[in-house]
């Protein structure tokens, strides 16, 4: 089985730039931003969705046969891909599954949304630890991945399988 956590991958930027522009001119945004959301998206662009194209292209690369979930956000979708993989081991629905997520920070509407909060680190790269007081904050983006396989103990041990570690509860907030 697998569960994937991503962000939400592909944006539509004329969109984003129309939304941006009406807000000038009107004081109701919570308003405006449903009424561009619910007319102006392409239905397409929520299969397009990230987690979605990843977990296809992870069963097809690693032969994943079981069950597919995948969970669409940052941080907190991470969280819940390990929760709802370890929950399905313990309740003994799966006997292994692989789980992670990926983010990419590098696309123009992540990079606007820290420039806007002045958190992009101007100047040359330094270590984090160095980057105190720097001009803009500090952040630099990137990209990254992380999957590991949770695997019921029994099962493991039927393979022949190494433990590396056991898995604990679980805890967000």
């Amino acid at each position: 089985d697998m569960v994937v956590a991503a962000g939400g991958g592909e944006r539509d930027e004329a969109v984003d730039a129309a939304i941006l522009a009406a807000s000038e001119n009107r004081n109701d945004r919570d308003v405006l931003l449903n009424e561009k959301l619910t007319t102006e998206l392409r239905p397409t662009l929520f299969l397009a969705q990230l987690s979605n194209l990843l977990a296809g292209n992870i069963s097809i690369v690693h032969k994943v046969t079981g069950s597919s979930r995948t969970f669409m956000g940052e941080e907190g979708a991470g969280v819940s891909a390990v929760e709802t993989a370890a929950a399905r081991i313990r309740s003994g629905q799966s006997t292994h599954v692989l789980v992670g997520g990926a983010f990419q920070t590098e696309h123009s509407d992540m990079l606007l949304g820290y420039e806007l909060a002045g958190y992009l680190h101007r100047g040359p790269w330094k270590p984090v630890w160095q980057r105190q007081g720097s001009e803009g904050g500090g952040v630099v983006t990137g990209s990254g991945g992380a999957f590991l396989v949770l695997e019921q103990r029994e099962h493991a041990k039927s393979r022949g399988r190494r433990i590396y570690a056991e898995l604990g509860p679980i805890v967000s907030g």
